[in-house]
């Protein structure tokens, strides 16, 4: 796995699967403060075949609200 920095963050590129049978390339910034949940925007979950569990604001680790 090869990362870079960027904008100040730590950065990789992943792929994420749902329910349809293919993956989507999406780059991720690396977050000390993981707690196991992952947030993506409704136009990178959707196409992938993931379902909601549920909504609400948050601040991402780069200081973007989603």
């Amino acid at each position: 796995m090869r990362g870079r920095f960027e904008g100040g963050f730590p950065w990789i590129d992943i792929e994420i699967a749902g329910n349809s049978e293919q993956a989507s390339p999406v780059s991720v910034i690396i977050d000390t403060g993981y707690d196991g949940y992952v947030t993506l925007p409704y136009i990178a979950a959707f196409p992938i075949g993931l379902t909601l569990e549920g909504i609400g604001p948050g601040i991402l680790a780069d200081g973007s609200f989603s």
